[in-house]
């Protein structure tokens, strides 16, 4: 499960090494699909990242939940709420 829920330890860990940071990979746990279906709260881990001014690469990994159209649409979504 590693990093979970509302994204305390992943943000408390990535303080801890905040100066050797250069790159973020996102992926949702459990299922690596798109963001908001597992455990991660993306929204706070992206405020996180901009309050600290990261301006390096995020890496999306993400597989859909729904099939076709309606899984890209899902998808689509998805990125727009975290980038709210």
């Amino acid at each position: 499960e590693g990093q979970i829920g509302n994204g305390d330890k992943l943000v408390a860990n990535a303080e801890a090494v905040w100066d050797q940071v250069s790159y973020i990979q996102y992926g949702a746990s459990p299922g690596r699909k798109e963001p908001g279906t597992g455990k991660l709260d993306y929204v706070a881990v992206t405020k996180f990242l901009r309050k600290k001014g990261f301006t390096g690469v995020i890496g999306m990994e993400h597989g859909a939940s729904k099939k076709g159209q309606e899984g890209l649409e899902a998808l689509m979504a998805a990125y727009r709420k975290i980038d709210a």
